[in-house]
């Protein structure tokens, strides 16, 4: 679990069980505060590079910049039978925002958003939504120009494998966005997808097949 809230912060925010949805941070997460003048360095790689692009297409990067400060909420849950532990880290961030937070960042799935965003899309609807914590990526293949390569990030919140389809061709971008967006509702709500399982959609050609592969070492997924 991994979220970032800019701001100015004032210590002792209250979270409310009623009004945020929450009872605290789950055990295996916690929160600490970063202030840029103390941590300048650790702002850094969220205000360039490739979060940097995305933080200037989101409108957030004055406000980023102007933040003092930063709320870092990070940890590990062991693999609970409910979701009641992301949607306790989802009330905390909200009080947060309401506190003073301008910016949230979701590292995992490599998206800022906007007070108003996070309220709207994350918090405000009360129901369990994988594929708004998880994101599709598309990556050019280098050995075949013509193919692409599908690849998700954010699986970890679930305690999941994030997905990989590689070397798919235009005309089956939409079946395979179809088939990651299956599979990440599928995990995120509890299932284990073994080595080996096939893969059986009329959409697909016959013989796809999953396999367990990487770590947490590679980059492409952490």
């Amino acid at each position: 679990m991994m979220y970032f809230v800019f701001g100015g912060l004032p210590e002792g925010i209250a979270c409310s069980r009623e009004r945020h949805r929450t009872t605290g941070l789950p055990d295996g997460v916690r929160a600490w505060k970063k202030t840029r003048r103390e941590h300048a360095d650790w702002f850094e790689p969220w205000e360039g590079g490739y979060f940097g692009k995305q933080l200037a297409a989101s409108g957030l990067q004055d406000a980023v910049r102007a933040a003092p400060e930063a709320i870092v909420i990070q940890g590990s849950v062991p693999d609970p039978s409910d979701l009641l532990y992301l949607r306790d880290c989802i009330g905390v961030v909200t009080a947060l925002v309401e506190s003073g937070g301008v910016a949230v960042c979701d590292p995992q799935i490599l998206h800022w958003w906007t007070p108003a965003d996070w309220r709207d899309t994350i918090f405000l609807p009360d129901a369990a939504r994988p594929l708004r914590h998880a994101v599709i990526l598309t990556s050019d293949e280098q050995e075949a120009s013509d193919r692409t390569w599908y690849h998700t990030r954010g699986m970890r919140k679930f305690g999941r494998p994030d997905l990989s389809v590689r070397e798919v061709p235009a005309s089956f971008g939409p079946a395979v966005i179809d088939l990651c967006e299956r599979f990440i509702e599928m995990q995120a709500f509890g299932a284990i997808v073994p080595d080996g399982q096939a893969v059986r959609m009329s959409s697909l050609p016959a013989g796809l097949v999953c396999r367990l592969a990487g770590d947490l070492d590679d980059p492409d997924f952490n």
